[in-house]
């Protein structure tokens, strides 16, 4: 259900979505949010979606290479769905391994390699990073377990009927992409303009409206766009309730500093959701 699509999107879950039809798919859900990527990636189910068959020329491209690559658009949303959860097990493994910690305990080889022995997780990193360049820029070149973050963008590539989420997962997986580029590079401008008709539906939420346009504005103060970038930080507090000043304040900054300075202070705060149950905007 899109209650199981904005669990994701928000990385918090109910034991509610438990009680979907689907309970496969909503327990590997559930594990992603909580981290525990090994289980879900190395399921059958998402195995049966990755792996590369050993009969094919592995100097092919990755997505030619992965068995998702013959999905389209006759899927059900529940086929959508496992993608999407995969999908994002495997963005969050990225980011895990190279900026957040603690070290990952599976690797790319673990669900894409089964019958084939012939090519080694080195191999397939970098062909990954090879295949990360974009817009004339390489990929950093130490980036690790890339595969991963290549296969978030394979899956989020494909079309997508049922989940809606899954144009805002294929912006994430740029935005990260960006940070592994040598210099930034703008992404394709479907990419921003397929978000918008998300916040009269899938965001129609207060909180997810803010967060999609925190988001944007995030990838545009990226690329220096700091006009734009504040614009979506402003809307950003409009749905969400957030109010904000700018002021001053005497205080020191530092523990060597004798006597108090005027500085810039900024003072927030977010609407009582104590009090309110989230309604569409």
């Amino acid at each position: 259900s899109e209650d199981i699509e904005r669990a994701l999107i928000i990385g918090k879950w109910s034991s509610e979505f438990s009680s979907t039809d689907d309970v496969e798919i909503a327990k590997l859900a559930e594990r992603t949010i909580e981290g525990q990527f090994s289980e879900v990636l190395k399921s059958p189910s998402a195995r049966d979606l990755l792996a590369i068959d050993g009969s094919k020329d592995l100097t092919a491209p990755l997505d030619a290479l992965v068995a998702l690559s013959t999905k389209g658009s006759g899927d059900s949303y529940s086929d959508e769905l496992l993608r999407i959860t995969v999908g994002v097990a495997c963005l969050h493994c990225f980011i895990q391994a190279n900026w957040t910690g603690p070290d990952i305990d599976v690797k790319p080889g673990d669900v894409l390699l089964q019958s084939s022995e012939s090519i080694s997780e080195e191999t397939l990193n970098q062909k990954a990073i090879a295949e990360l360049a974009y817009g004339g820029e390489p990929a950093y070149h130490l980036a690790q377990v890339a595969t991963f973050l290549r296969i978030s963008q394979i899956i989020f590539d494909l079309p997508f009927v049922h989940c809606k989420s899954a144009l805002w997962w294929r912006f994430r997986t740029a935005r990260i992409h960006q940070h592994v580029l040598d210099d930034p590079t703008p992404i394709p401008p479907q990419f921003i303009s397929d978000l918008q008709p998300l916040y009269a539906d899938f965001a129609s939420q207060r909180d997810l409206a803010g967060r999609l346009s925190l988001e944007q504005g995030l990838l545009q103060h990226h690329y220096g766009n700091d006009r734009v970038a504040l614009q979506h930080f402003v809307d950003a507090t409009k749905y969400t309730g957030m109010e904000y000043e700018l002021t001053g304040a005497l205080g020191k900054r530092t523990k060597f500093q004798q006597t108090d300075l005027s500085q810039l202070v900024l003072l927030a705060e977010s609407r009582n959701r104590d009090t309110e149950s989230l309604q569409p905007a």
